[in-house]
């Protein structure tokens, strides 16, 4: 499968079983605003909200640390209407730099802070948003 061929450093990523993989997604869904639309509300005055452009999306890290988050926290990544199971890692640079070779398999993609509540939304649209609550 492909993502095996993205994810092969075990030590660097895990890739979780389906019980595991639902639970994410089920707590993404609880704790982040869901518009109709199957989308995040980023309008809901509540929601923290960034927009990055293509050349940002590398220092999404810096910009988090900035804001007080610890990207050394596991993340988890997941699509938003496939059934690929969740990847969990760490945020770094890297990463994102290679994000487009990830993004392709799914029409959405999210990373998800468990601990922190920080999303990062990769919306088929080509927006990417930071957020948190």
């Amino acid at each position: 499968m492909y993502e095996k061929t993205k994810f092969v450093n075990t030590e660097v990523f895990e890739i979780l079983g389906s019980n595991n993989s639902h639970s994410i997604v089920e707590d993404f869904s609880e704790n982040s605003l869901i518009a109709f639309w199957i989308r995040i509300d980023w309008e809901n005055p509540i929601v923290n909200r960034v927009e990055v452009n293509d050349q940002e999306i590398k220092s999404i890290p810096s910009f988090l640390i900035s804001k007080g988050f610890d990207t050394s926290i596991p993340i988890y990544i997941f699509w938003g209407y496939d059934s690929y199971p969740c990847v969990k890692t760490k945020l770094t640079g890297e990463i994102l730099s290679n994000i487009e070779d990830i993004v392709w398999l799914g029409n959405d993609l999210y990373i998800y802070c468990l601990t922190q509540k920080y999303v990062i939304e990769f919306f088929h649209d080509d927006t990417v948003n930071v957020g948190w609550i």
